[in-house]
C-alpha cells in the first residue's frame, strides 16, 4: 500500500479509535477519572521528553568515542522521544503505543527490524546494472 493512502487512513482512523476509547473508558471509570488519567499521561510524557534526552546524548557520545556507529542508540532515542510525544497527545490509543515504546525491548525490536530492512532489500537478489565509465580516444585522429 502506498504512503499517500496510508496517511489519510491513519489521520481518519486514529481519531475515531480515540473517540471510541474515550467513550468506553469514560463510561467505565467515570468522566473525572478519565480526565485525570489523560492529564497524568501528558505530564509523564512532558517529563520523559524533558529529562530523557541527556541519557541518550551521553550514550551516543560514548559510542562515538569508542568508534562505534551509534545507530541503535539514535533509533532508540528517537522512539523514546516519540513515546513521550504520544503520551502528551490526549487519547488512550496513542498512550498505549507510547507506553509500549517506553520498553527498551520493544524499541530494540523495532530498531533491529528497521536496521535490517535496507540490508535485506539489497541482498534480495535484485540485479543491478554495472556502469563502467570509460574515456574514449579515437585512433584515427
Amino acid at each position: 500500500m502506498r504512503l499517500k493512502y496510508i496517511i489519510p487512513i491513519f489521520l481518519i482512523l486514529v481519531p475515531v479509535i480515540e473517540i471510541v476509547l474515550f467513550i468506553e473508558v469514560g463510561s467505565r471509570i467515570g468522566t473525572l477519572n478519565t480526565i485525570i488519567l489523560i492529564f497524568s499521561t501528558a505530564i509523564v510524557g512532558i517529563y520523559l521528553i524533558k529529562n530523557g534526552r541527556f541519557s541518550y546524548f551521553a550514550e551516543i557520545q560514548s559510542s562515538l568515542q569508542q568508534g562505534i556507529m551509534p545507530q541503535l542508540a539514535i533509533f532508540s532515542g528517537m522512539f523514546f522521544f516519540l513515546a513521550g510525544f504520544l503520551l502528551i497527545i490526549p487519547g488512550f490509543f496513542t498512550d498505549s503505543i507510547g507506553v509500549l515504546l517506553l520498553f527498551k525491548s520493544v524499541r530494540h525490536l523495532i530498531t533491529s527490524k528497521l536496521m535490517k530492512s535496507p540490508q535485506n532489500y539489497w541482498k534480495s537478489g535484485k540485479k543491478s546494472r554495472t556502469i563502467i565509465d570509460v574515456d574514449h580516444k579515437n585512433i584515427d585522429e
